[in-house]
């Protein structure tokens, strides 16, 4: 099968790590697989080789209308959008297309063979509140998306969601794991950048978004009381409000932003454990990283996903979204009782393994 992987543009995120790895193992494997795109690449260095992927000939979409928010205009086009894919699919022999995050919204009408690919918690991400008159015609409208589509979830966690919440069904989704090369990441974590600290630190990456809760993390490591630093790697314009809250609690000259970094992994594995405090997750790349390293983590028990990981008697590593002390108490305890987390359990992010899954897939749906 001749296999594509759309995704909205070429950046620093998970997803397009997902991706370039998911694309890479199929090619390795023998397999015709392409990596396609609707937008230029976001956010790359100059010496980023983006040269065997494929911009989607949308035109301009920037001249649409301004009058809805990106997510609903997204799907207002979403007709237009979808028969040009489908074209494309026709003139260049692709048998079968993976529609990856949020981009379903832009191609839910496509008629070629396809999949959508749910790369976080859905309902926290789209929905208002629980208690919020809005909620059921959001969750009517976003119902659209998924239902009668054939779905993949990068957790159980969010596969049950996407089945709670937007009428997917059991028999159309599956849950398969993101692929992580081990090899690639712990040859990468042997370097050593020149602002590794010398003193014992803590570890969090992400972006400054909401979902990901620094301030709960930054309060729960001042409260910690742990003699050590919290190394942060990211980058977003929160990151300034994240400064003076960690200057209030007297953490500031502990607390070390260190922006984004091409390569996080020697951060990840000297590290005394990776911290995580979201509020909700698809799977967290950095939570897997961070295990392929070595290093132990402690994680809020957020959909979705942790729990998948954390399983056992290492679950007594979660703690409850949102509570200040009980994350404390976690950071606490992996600074006195580290674990090492058992190396089979990394198994399910081998790429092959996952390649393989995203192919059967793909056959079993291609000719309904």
């Amino acid at each position: 099968m001749k296999i594509a992987h759309l995704i909205d543009a070429i950046s620093d995120s998970g997803v397009t790590r997902v991706v370039r790895t998911l694309t890479r193992t199929m090619t390795a494997q023998g397999d015709d697989a392409l990596l396609l795109m609707c937008r230029d690449p976001l956010n790359l260095n100059p010496d980023d080789d983006v040269s065997d992927y494929i911009k989607l000939p949308l035109g301009e979409t920037d001249q649409r209308s301004k009058l809805f928010g990106s997510r609903v205009r997204d799907m207002r086009y979403a007709v237009q959008d979808s028969k040009v894919l489908d074209l494309w699919m026709q003139e260049n022999g692709v048998d079968f297309v993976f529609i990856h995050g949020l981009v379903a919204l832009r191609f839910h009408h496509t008629t070629s063979p396809h999949a959508i690919v749910a790369h976080s918690t859905k309902s926290k991400m789209l929905l208002p509140g629980r208690w919020s008159p809005f909620r059921w015609a959001f969750q009517r409208l976003y119902r659209k998306v998924y239902t009668g589509h054939p779905i993949v979830a990068v957790s159980e966690g969010v596969r049950r969601d996407l089945i709670e919440n937007f009428g997917v069904t059991e028999d159309n989704s599956k849950a398969i794991y993101n692929p992580f090369d081990r090899d690639v990441i712990r040859k990468l974590a042997e370097q050593t950048p020149s602002d590794i600290p010398s003193r014992p630190y803590f570890v969090a990456a992400g972006r400054a978004v909401r979902a990901k809760r620094f301030d709960i993390m930054i309060r729960a490591f001042a409260k910690s009381g742990i003699k050590a630093d919290l190394i942060i790697i990211g980058q977003g314009r929160k990151f300034g409000r994240y400064k003076r809250l960690a200057k209030r609690l007297d953490v500031g000259e502990r607390v070390i932003f260190l922006g984004f970094r091409d390569n996080p992994y020697p951060y990840f594995k000297f590290a005394c454990a990776m911290i995580l405090s979201s509020d909700y997750e698809g799977y967290p790349s950095g939570l897997v990283e961070a295990l392929i390293c070595g290093t132990p983590v402690v994680s809020t028990d957020c959909p979705s996903g942790p729990s998948e990981a954390l399983t056992g008697s290492l679950a007594a590593y979660l703690a409850p979204v949102g509570d200040v002390n009980a994350l404390a108490a976690k950071i606490q305890k992996v600074a006195h009782t580290p674990y090492d987390y058992p190396e089979p359990y990394l198994d399910v992010f081998d790429p092959q393994r996952i390649a393989n899954a995203y192919k059967e897939f793909a056959k079993s749906f291609a000719s309904r």
